[in-house]
């Protein structure tokens, strides 16, 4: 099963993103649908629901009443309305706010700038161990609540370990270290940690007569002009929501606006939402699993493209 993950991460890696786990580079993603539109695909009809990918020579069917929204790969809007019939032309479309920070996902042909310094060397948790939160991502807010679980009923206690972290420096500088009881899988830290520094942390428990430590995990808080302005944003999206609860266009944006500030844990929660509104269509998981990998969560980013690849077939 590793082997078929490992493989699978290659096959659908972002490299190869332009394709989007179908046979022909795609040109736009489909977020809202009235009606039952269909899409013509190599002499076979498919649904057109929220989160299919539009590709090269795709023709939209659109009866009388039923009405389709699009986010282009150029990240413009656009809207097409019922009876119509033909391919899509890309060089039209209506310019968001949202345009730039869409095309600079779905254009791309290579990954997203990587949290480098913020990455362990691969995903590789202890059985006994795993680490939950902060996992490599960015916060917006304070007091952070580390979050664990257990594996084994045989710990005896935990201590866990917060860094701060210096990267010309070979070691971290432990910063804080507290003892947990057995029962307890998340701890509130007492501490304040300075805006835009990164820190670390991890995990010991004596499982048995056995120590178990896990690796370093890393976290940063942003600044509050950052802040402020990511807030602003999640406000608009919110009001976008309210007028139209079924379109995925403010959850793929919020996801993109997330991710683009590295606020992984936060972009994971927006697009669930959007994968819970429609749990059978490829871009969310495709989005998803972008997410897992700027945390160096290979199998989880495996197991996301795997099954857009699944849904971009059907």
């Amino acid at each position: 099963m590793k082997k078929i993950l490992i493989i699978s991460l290659i096959l659908f890696n972002a490299a190869a993103l332009s394709a989007l786990y179908s046979e022909k580079p795609y040109l736009a993603v489909l977020t809202s649908s009235v009606g039952s539109p269909k899409i013509k695909r190599q002499n076979k009809n498919i649904q057109a629901i929220p989160g299919i990918f539009i590709q090269k020579n795709d023709i939209i069917s659109l009866s009388k009443g039923e009405k389709i929204n699009l986010i282009l790969k150029n990240g413009r809007l656009k809207k097409l309305s019922g009876p119509y019939k033909g391919r899509i032309n890309t060089k039209y479309g209506k310019t968001q706010w949202y345009s730039k920070l869409a095309e600079g996902f779905l254009s791309e042909t290579t990954k997203l700038i990587s949290m480098e310094t913020l990455r362990t060397r691969a995903e590789k948790r202890d059985k006994l161990f795993v680490q939950l939160y902060p996992y490599n991502s960015y916060l917006l807010e304070q007091p952070i609540v580390f979050q664990w679980r257990s594996n084994s009923n045989n710990m005896r206690f935990f201590k866990l370990n917060v860094y701060k972290e210096d990267f010309m420096e070979k070691n971290p500088v432990r910063i804080d270290t507290t003892r947990i009881g057995k029962d307890f899988r998340r701890y509130k830290s007492r501490l304040k940690y300075r805006e835009n520094q990164t820190y670390s942390w991890n995990i010991i428990g004596k499982n048995k007569n056995r120590w178990v430590t896990t690796k370093r995990c890393f976290f940063l808080v942003i600044n509050k002009k950052l802040r402020r302005k990511i807030i602003t944003k999640i406000k608009i999206l919110k009001r976008m929501k309210k007028q139209d609860e079924k379109d995925m266009v403010p959850y793929i944006i919020g996801t993109l606006l997330l991710m683009k500030e590295k606020l992984y844990h936060m972009a994971i929660d927006e697009i669930n939402k959007s994968i819970k509104l429609n749990p059978k269509t490829p871009f969310p998981y495709t989005l998803r699993g972008r997410i897992f990998e700027e945390m160096n969560l290979q199998k989880s980013a495996a197991k996301d493209y795997i099954t857009a690849g699944k849904y971009s077939r059907s």
